[in-house]
């Protein structure tokens, strides 16, 4: 950012108070127990706002040297406003109850990952959903131009024993969200193949275009039924399956 006008220091410190201590939710922002977010999600949320998109993870890490003002604190790749939660002022922190549906975006390539495993399974951080389906959207174009945008049925996943927990602007984290509970675009076609060949049971006859069922008659004719009969009445079979005795009066 280099010295640049003190204005604009202290605008984009203005906007980091607002992001990070009044209200992160508004962003997509899910600050830590130590109010930490990482530099790199709060860039993205950044981007997005008008007068803001020039900025770089250099402006971030120079902004206290150039603005002594700017009351934000910066450990390894995280930021947080200075003194962390006691310094925040958070606006409203919406309803602790999810309502009946949540949505959450996800990468396309990771659609059928999820459509077998579940959302946010065993081993992986817990999934932001979101109450309202554009929002959702719009968290994730973050990370793919194309997102999938998931319908979560808070209800059935709480029979299955799941917690969503309330991170205020109507954000919610949860974990190991099982496959039932979601429901979505339909997989792409190599994708539903190859989740219909690991069902149990299952096994797809697909002819190719072109291709035929041969009839096993033709192609095994000593095994067919209708060659044994005809062997058994001495009958000679089509197709010449045998050669006839050569008769007495030639012998």
């Amino acid at each position: 950012m280099g010295v640049g006008p003190q204005r604009a220091l202290e605008r984009l410190s203005r906007m980091l108070a607002y992001m990070l201590g009044r209200n992160p939710a508004e962003f997509g922002l899910v600050p830590d127990a130590a109010g930490f977010v990482p530099i790199r999600e709060l860039l993205k949320a950044l981007h997005e706002e008008e007068g803001f998109r020039h900025v770089r993870e250099a402006d971030l890490r120079a902004l206290p040297l150039c603005h002594p003002g700017a009351a934000i604190e910066i450990e390894e790749n995280r930021i947080r406003l200075r003194g962390g939660p006691a310094a925040a002022a958070q606006d409203g922190e919406g309803p602790a109850a999810p309502p009946r549906l949540l949505y959450a975006a996800i990468r396309r390539r990771a659609w059928p990952f999820v459509h077998e495993h579940g959302l946010a399974p065993a081993g992986q951080a817990p999934a932001l959903l979101c109450a309202e389906r554009e929002f959702a959207l719009r968290l994730g174009r973050r990370v793919d131009p194309e997102p999938v945008v998931l319908t979560v049925d808070v209800r059935k996943a709480e029979g299955c024993g799941v917690r969503f927990l309330p991170r205020g602007g109507g954000l919610f984290q949860a974990s190991a969200v099982p496959p039932s509970c979601l429901s979505g675009p339909p997989l792409p076609a190599e994708a539903q193949e190859a989740a219909e060949r690991k069902a149990p049971g299952r096994r797809p006859s697909r002819i190719l275009p072109g291709g035929y069922l041969p009839d096993p008659a033709r192609v095994f004719p000593a095994a067919s039924p209708g060659a044994a009969n005809e062997r058994r009445r001495g009958k000679r079979p089509p197709h010449g399956r045998w050669k006839r005795e050569k008769p007495p009066w030639k012998e």
